[in-house]
């Protein structure tokens, strides 16, 4: 049965809104994570990064799929390009790492702040699209532990965190916007951009202490930091 939710527009609008921003981040991460095939140091490492692209095509053919349902019209991959394009590829192990890892958690939290979604069957594929990227991410941890091993290859990993920190941060949106209220008030999203980006910068802060990554010292603000967004993005427009 269709949600009579959808009969809003507005509503509706903001739910296809919404899909069109996660689309992108999905397929941003699966071309981020592509590129990292020639670099995988071993079979092991290959068949983990080839893995990974399959199991995030099929989150994004759901997606795409659970669109065409709302809007009507298919989901038009054309304009993910535009939408936050990420840093160039990697050019090393170290450096894919280093882009799988932030652009990982972000889409991770981007998806997460709708876990708890007023349209049930967005809010049953992020909990699905979370639970897989959270498991993955166990085996990027591991892959960080070899890197950080290796001074010349943690120093290249600790390189491409910069870029890619702040095109995270950048890619959660504006907030405190007229959209993302009205999101919040009918129960599409939980919070403001700038909690969310809290916690990814806060997320990755732990995963830096756990396995020797030396994140950048402006993506290293104080926990109580009010409203971290803007001030970090105050910082990527000025770079």
């Amino acid at each position: 049965m269709t949600d009579p939710r959808l009969s809003d527009e507005l509503y509706r609008s903001t739910v296809c809104r919404m899909m069109e921003s996660h689309a992108a981040r999905l397929f941003q991460l699966v071309v981020t994570v592509a590129g990292g095939i020639r670099h995988a140091p071993g079979a092991a490492w290959l068949r983990f990064v080839g893995g990974q692209v399959r199991e995030l095509t099929a989150l994004y053919a759901q997606l795409a799929a659970l669109y065409e349902t709302v809007a009507g019209v298919a989901l038009d991959a054309s304009a993910h390009g535009a939408d936050h394009a990420p840093p160039e590829g990697a050019a090393s192990w170290p450096e894919a790492l280093a882009a799988q890892l932030v652009a990982g958690r972000q889409c991770r939290w981007q998806l997460h702040e709708h876990d708890l979604c007023s349209y049930a069957p967005y809010r049953e594929f992020v909990v699905r699209a979370v639970a897989e990227l959270d498991a993955r991410h166990a085996l990027i941890e591991t892959a960080l532990d070899d890197v950080t091993r290796d001074p010349a290859s943690a120093n290249a990993l600790h390189a491409r965190l910069e870029p890619w920190m702040r095109w995270a941060v950048e890619a959660f949106g504006r907030p405190n916007t007229p959209g993302m209220a009205y999101a919040i008030h009918v129960g599409l999203r939980r919070r403001d951009a700038s909690a969310t980006a809290h916690d990814f910068v806060e997320d990755l802060r732990a995963v830096a202490r756990a396995h020797g990554v030396t994140l950048p010292p402006r993506w290293s603000p104080p926990a109580e930091s009010a409203s971290l967004v803007a001030a970090l993005s105050g910082i990527a427009r000025a770079h």
